[in-house]
């Protein structure tokens, strides 16, 4: 047979066995916060001496309709706050903590303590569409008889 050899076989096989997996693959994206900071310069308003909010960066497949984030919420101030829930605001769209959560609201948090918290929530869209402008999580909290919410942005990018 002309023009075939084994090793052009081999280098077909071996290129055939790497890109395979890959066909199917959804790439990824990163959700991050926002840099506060960068915010709180170009913002009117100061940034809360009450708490300190921290979104843990997530790295989801782009087809995915789940966001999951690791919050962890900071009481700064002198008198304890009393969390009663958390929700994210994308594309017009408010979604509520899933059922499937593990965290039981309301939650105390003391002076100068730290809660965490791992809310899920069941997207309309895949993040990869949910998250490509800024979208928003807010705790809600009580101080002192009066509803609060505490809020940072969240958005994607590429991995």
């Amino acid at each position: 047979m002309a023009g075939w050899s084994p090793v052009k076989s081999i280098v077909k096989a071996l290129s055939a066995a790497v890109l395979l997996p890959l066909v199917g693959c959804d790439p990824g994206l990163t959700v991050r916060q926002i840099d506060s900071a960068q915010r709180a310069k170009n913002a009117v308003a100061l940034p809360s001496s009450e708490y300190t909010l921290q979104v843990k960066t997530t790295r989801q497949l782009i087809g995915e309709d789940l966001y999951h984030p690791e919050i962890s919420f900071t009481n700064l101030s002198e008198v304890s706050l009393t969390v009663s829930g958390v929700e994210l605001a994308a594309k017009g769209v408010i979604y509520k903590t899933d059922l499937q959560s593990k965290e039981s609201f309301p939650i105390l948090v003391s002076p100068g303590t730290r809660a965490f918290f791992s809310p899920r929530f069941s997207l309309n869209e895949p993040v990869y569409k949910t998250f490509k402008k800024p979208a928003e999580l807010r705790i809600h909290y009580r101080k002192d008889g009066r509803d609060e919410i505490a809020r940072t942005s969240v958005v994607g990018g590429p991995r």
